[in-house]
């Protein structure tokens, strides 16, 4: 008697300590799979997301707090007066005063990226240049997007970590 409740009580520890592994390595595959399709480079991400801001669907806006943290989401919102990230994308999109010009004129300079502490990248998306190598000419046809702080996740894609609003 005392063999079958010890052997019960191993099959059930054994069991539920190969649940927890399954539901770790489920969790990892999860976090792998995300950071493959996040942007890989500042560019892509400041592409992203001013397609994203220029058109602001649902699955847009979506998208486009779907790359940032859950801490930079809270920065973003609290930037631009938002509820939560969804309103804040919304408010961004406000300022757009012609879409096609927003995502097809873009060009964010490469003094704008710079490494930052812990394998960071730092993004200055508040010196978007929308005249230079498209020779577009007029106002902005959008705002800039913000202080980007970029974390790669799993050696793969980026995350949006850290966010401030443009000065």
């Amino acid at each position: 008697m005392v063999l079958m409740v010890t052997s019960t009580t191993m099959l059930a520890v054994n069991a539920a300590e190969q649940a927890a592994i399954e539901r770790q390595q489920q969790a990892q595959a999860h976090e792998q799979a995300v950071a493959r399709i996040l942007p890989r480079t500042p560019a892509s991400m400041v592409n992203f997301l001013a397609e994203r801001i220029a058109r602001p669907t649902p699955t847009a806006v979506a998208d486009a707090c779907f790359v940032f943290s859950p801490a930079a989401q809270r920065q973003l919102a609290d930037a631009h007066g938002g509820e939560d990230c969804p309103g804040a994308i919304q408010a961004l999109a406000a300022q757009v005063v012609d879409p096609s010009g927003y995502v097809n004129h873009l060009w964010l300079p490469g003094r704008a990226t710079q490494p930052g502490p812990a394998g960071t990248l730092t993004v200055d998306a508040c010196v978007l240049d929308f005249g230079g190598i498209a020779g577009w000419s007029g106002p902005d046809p959008g705002p800039q997007i913000g202080h980007l702080t970029l974390t790669q996740q799993h050696g793969e894609g980026q995350l949006i970590t850290r966010y401030t609003r443009c000065s």
